[in-house]
């Protein structure tokens, strides 16, 4: 089963010593261990911790790169936020 995040929680991981969570589409993503993979730098992956990455990440990466890396870093989903 997986974990549900508020935004919330994302948003308190945005150093290394947190850990690094950006979230796309409805997933959170651990992307600590894989910054100083990233063939973009890890500058991007560092100015988009803790935040809604789902724009950028489909501006410069296709379906394919999510199938290959997706399930190596997803953690769990962001929980829907009730709407007063």
């Amino acid at each position: 089963m997986s974990k549900s995040f508020t935004k919330k929680d994302v948003a308190e991981h945005k150093t290394e010593d947190q850990g690094i969570w950006i979230i796309v589409d409805d997933g959170v993503y651990d992307v600590t261990k894989f910054i100083d993979e990233h063939p973009g730098g890890s500058k991007i992956l560092k100015r988009m911790a803790g935040k809604d990455s789902t724009k950028q990440f489909w501006k410069y990466h296709g379906k394919s790169v999510m199938d290959k890396y997706g399930p190596r870093f997803k953690i769990g989903t962001v929980q829907e936020e009730a709407k007063l």
